[in-house]
């Protein structure tokens, strides 16, 4: 059909977005540290002299248990938890970070060093989109 080419029949609307979802009944849930920018401005001290004010009081939000993955990554997360216990040193050292996935529309994860078998924790490394400063920019421009 036309709608799997990607072509918008005619008489409908385009779709702007689409929504992607875990299967709950078969859902792993993880903990997810979601870090931000620590700082508040572009060049923290810049304005006061201490960097210290300008410190991000919301960079770091915890969602314990809160989200799901799929079975797929909580398996892949547990064989990478295991060869890490079981690695030799000589090959090289092993790292829970190697493991990274794309979250949909939040960004990319790595695994975290304190996770276990039974408790997956997930780090975000950097956002899908970055919209440092582009308030300030469309404000200047206008």
């Amino acid at each position: 059909p036309e709608t799997r080419a990607g072509v918008t029949p005619e008489g409908m609307s385009r779709v702007k977005g689409i929504i992607h979802w875990v299967e709950a009944s078969t859902a792993v849930p993880c903990t997810v540290n979601q870090y931000d920018r620590l700082f508040t401005t572009e060049e923290p001290g810049k304005e006061s002299g201490d960097y210290l004010t300008d410190l991000n009081p919301d960079s770091l939000q915890v969602l314990d248990k809160s989200a799901f993955v799929e079975p797929s990554v909580a398996l892949d997360a547990k064989a990478k938890l295991e060869e890490i216990g079981t690695s030799s040193t000589s090959s090289g050292t092993l790292y829970p970070s190697s493991l990274a996935y794309q979250f949909e529309r939040s960004g990319y994860f790595a695994l975290d060093k304190d996770s276990s078998a039974d408790d997956l924790v997930f780090n975000r490394v950097t956002t899908l989109r970055d919209t440092w400063g582009v308030t300030d920019k469309k404000q200047n421009a206008q």
